[in-house]
């Protein structure tokens, strides 16, 4: 994944080609060790797409403890409480694409 081909959100086909791959699977299992939400420290709508997105794919949470965690967290909202999220700012997924192309250990560079 080259992160300068990487912007701000995406729509769902686009989610479902991005979150398949393995690497950002691990990426963001790898930034949800440290971090409760997709966009920092408060739920925004990136966790909302995401989480949509996650539940379409096949993923062991067993490998992927963290993913796993967060995707139940976010289940745990009310569609009341979802749609109240702040907007995302989509840094994270730079975050991502470079740490999955990088290969740097925990944590996005």
């Amino acid at each position: 994944i080259n992160p300068e081909n990487v912007s701000k959100i995406g729509d769902n086909d686009w989610y479902l080609k991005l979150l398949a791959e393995d690497c950002v699977q691990d990426a963001l299992n790898d930034y949800l060790s440290d971090y409760p939400y997709l966009d920092g420290y408060t739920p925004s709508q990136a966790d909302t797409k995401v989480s949509k997105m996650i539940d379409k794919l096949a993923f062991d949470s067993r490998q992927r403890v963290h993913l796993g965690r967060w995707r139940n967290h976010i289940r745990s909202f009310s569609s009341k409480e979802k749609s109240a999220f702040r907007q995302e700012t989509g840094d994270f997924l730079t975050r991502c694409a470079s740490r999955a192309s990088s290969g740097a250990p925990r944590g996005f560079q």
